[in-house]
């Protein structure tokens, strides 16, 4: 039987899990009826301590991971607040990134509407110059 480890002092982390809900119709296909979100905190016990981090033991794995003290990319954070305000940040840039992409993606699509190709030339220099 598996026996959970005691630690004296944990890091904490939280993330976003989605659940998928559905079922299977008559003819045995799967359907996604609807999804479900999440933020679950995960608790990791500390092995050490050192002068510039922790030792963690990982999640399933049970492999061990440093996570620093200091610095802005922390893995996990001594307390259940910061681990909130790291998860909140995590999340702005990934939202930040993903509407970056979103803008490209429009105009690159704009772009392309507007083109025409002319097979008697370059076809790269044609792309070449929309994108200059």
């Amino acid at each position: 039987m598996f026996q959970e480890k005691q630690f004296d002092k944990y890091l904490y982390r939280y993330n976003g899990h989605s659940y998928s809900h559905g079922g299977f119709d008559q003819w045995g296909e799967y359907k996604h009826s609807y999804s479900t979100y999440k933020v679950l905190l995960s608790e990791y016990g500390i092995i050490k301590e050192t002068a510039k981090g922790f030792w963690i033991e990982g999640d399933m794995t049970q492999e061990k991971r440093f996570v620093r003290k200091e610095g802005r990319k922390k893995y996990a954070a001594q307390t259940k607040e910061e681990a909130l305000k790291d998860f909140i940040a995590r999340r702005k840039k990934q939202i930040s990134i993903f509407e970056s992409r979103l803008a490209r993606a429009k105009r690159e699509l704009e772009i392309s509407q507007k083109m025409t190709v002319d097979e008697s030339e370059n076809e790269m220099e044609d792309l070449i110059e929309c994108f200059s």
